[in-house]
C-alpha cells in the first residue's frame, strides 16, 4: 500500500509540474527596485490591474507594475506574510502572522483597511 502511495503521490507531484515546463521561454521583462523598511515575503500580482502587493513586515506596499510607483501602503501590520486577492468581491487579504495572528481586510480600489 505504501509504494501504491508513493507512485500516486511522485505522478501527482510531476503531473503538477508540466504546465511550467510547457512555457517555452521566461524573460525579464521590467525591474523594479522596491525599497523601504522591512523585509518582504511572498509577493501577489494581481493580473486585472497589474498591481504587486508587497508584504514588508509591518505594512504592505502596492506597486503599479506598468510604472514602478508606490500606489498605496497599507499599515498596521506585526508580522505581514502574504496577500490574497478576490476581484469578484473587490477585497484583499493580509495575513498577519504577528502574536495571535490576524487577516487583514482591504478594498482593492480604495487600498482602504476595511477590517
Amino acid at each position: 500500500m505504501t509504494r501504491i502511495s508513493a507512485t500516486i503521490l511522485t505522478f501527482v507531484c510531476c503531473g503538477g509540474l508540466l504546465p511550467a515546463m510547457a512555457q517555452p521561454k521566461w524573460d525579464v521583462v521590467k525591474t523594479f527596485q522596491v525599497g523601504g523598511p522591512g523585509a518582504w515575503d511572498y509577493l501577489t500580482v494581481d493580473p486585472q490591474t497589474h498591481r504587486l502587493y508587497v508584504p514588508r513586515s509591518t505594512h504592505t506596499m502596492v506597486i503599479d507594475g506598468e510604472s514602478g510607483k508606490t500606489i498605496a501602503d497599507i499599515e498596521g501590520q506585526k508580522i505581514a506574510h502574504g496577500v490574497a486577492i478576490v476581484p469578484q468581491a473587490g477585497r484583499g487579504f493580509i495575513s498577519d502572522g504577528g502574536g495571535d495572528g490576524a487577516i487583514v481586510i482591504f478594498d482593492l480600489k480604495t487600498n482602504a483597511i476595511l477590517g
